[in-house]
């Protein structure tokens, strides 16, 4: 079928179970699609590659207000999926099943979402307000967005962006007790103004003391590849953790040198990042035009190189992606990784990729298999 896709539509996706994987994108006319997935079951053969539920992208209906998208807005996603989550306001508290939340930028450039419960098709969008006030994006702003738990167990949706100031700080909101409230401290160390962002939980290797705020991912002015985990410790001290993947050993940073420059992240190139529990994985798009990965150890060592995920087709120069972990009970775990390629007839499509765990002496990696139309 054509699809109607932005040539350089944003990506989101979360995954909810193997028959629920939902992938958000923009169309030429502004409008924002859900694109429902699966992972087949076990016993379909071997097979555990994504598919496409029925290849038909759903409008979100939002309402015709200055609330809608702006054109090429970024994208982030996130969802709940406990019987009763506090993220819902009373009385829906006690209701059950699934809540998805797609993040976007309006005309105005505040940042916005759009959420809906279960498999209906009735969408609620609005502006984000943090502390009762509209949190404005800078117009260059990327987004990233997770779900994690706080001390207490209960679920805390933190959604990343990019402020209005000359600095290009990423700041934080957070959704807890059914309110958003500004996050603390912000990420200074110093980013690219318009960096792509990816979060993800943290696990042993990138979390910084007992923290259980997010890892975020992005690209420094100086064009590294860095995650950062930012907290406050006891005295309400904000403090920055980061770890950098360099091109070479002259940035004025921690670098891990690679012999191969191109492998580096290409200027304003697109992240996306998961975590295992044990690892967390990120993926990128380089100076050479290709899609690598490069993994974070137990012991917060990055990989020695970032080789290139081996999809079967180049993805379109520059492709945003996204990705999610497939974990589904007693079978082994995949990432699916979202991109955009060409079509035949010369369309934008999107595009999946199931990734498999390939077990190694230092750090596991992941063979991927043909990309999956999600249109098709």
């Amino acid at each position: 079928m054509s699809t109607k896709f932005l040539a350089n539509t944003a990506l989101a996706a979360v995954f909810l179970s193997k028959d629920a994987i939902y992938t958000y994108a923009q169309y030429t006319s502004g409008q924002l699609v859900e694109i429902k997935g699966q992972i087949p079951a076990p016993s379909v053969g071997d097979l555990r590659d994504y598919s496409a539920v029925d290849g038909s992208p759903k409008r979100i209906p939002l309402p015709k207000t200055d609330k809608n998208p702006k054109l090429f807005t970024p994208l982030a996603a996130a969802c709940t999926s406990e019987t009763v989550s506090n993220l819902l306001p009373s009385p829906e508290n006690y209701l059950t099943g699934y809540k998805r939340y797609v993040f976007y930028v309006d005309k105005d450039n505040y940042l916005s979402v759009a959420y809906t419960k279960n498999e209906t098709d009735s969408w609620t969008s609005e502006n984000l307000c943090a502390d009762e006030k509209k949190v404005t994006c800078a117009a260059y702003s990327k987004l990233a967005a997770v779900k994690i738990a706080d001390q207490d167990g209960r679920d805390v949706i933190c959604v990343y962006y990019q402020g209005t100031d000359d600095s290009g700080d990423i700041l934080l909101v957070n959704l807890k007790d059914s309110k958003w409230k500004d996050g603390d401290p912000k990420l200074c160390d110093p980013p690219l103004f318009g960096t792509a962002l990816a979060a993800v939980k943290p696990v042993p290797g990138t979390q910084s003391s007992d923290s259980a705020y997010p890892v975020v991912f992005y690209q420094q002015n100086t064009l590294v590849l860095t995650y950062s985990q930012d907290n406050k410790n006891p005295a309400g001290k904000g403090f920055s953790w980061p770890c950098i993947f360099a091109a070479d050993s002259t940035v004025d940073v921690t670098p891990y040198g690679i012999s191969n420059k191109g492998e580096a992240l290409s200027g304003h190139g697109y992240i996306a990042a998961v975590e295992d529990g044990a690892n967390n994985w990120c993926f990128y798009t380089s100076d050479d035009n290709y899609v690598r990965e490069i993994g974070i150890t137990k012991k917060g060592l990055w990989m020695e190189s970032a080789p290139r995920v081996g999809l079967d087709r180049t993805a379109v120069p520059g492709s945003p992606l996204a990705a999610v972990l497939s974990v589904q009970p007693d079978v082994p775990e995949n990432i699916v990784l979202f991109y955009l390629l060409r079509d035949t007839d010369k369309s934008i499509n999107i595009y999946a990729s199931t990734l498999t765990r390939v077990s190694a002496a230092d750090i596991d990696r992941w063979s991927a298999s043909p990309g999956v139309s999600l249109t098709a």
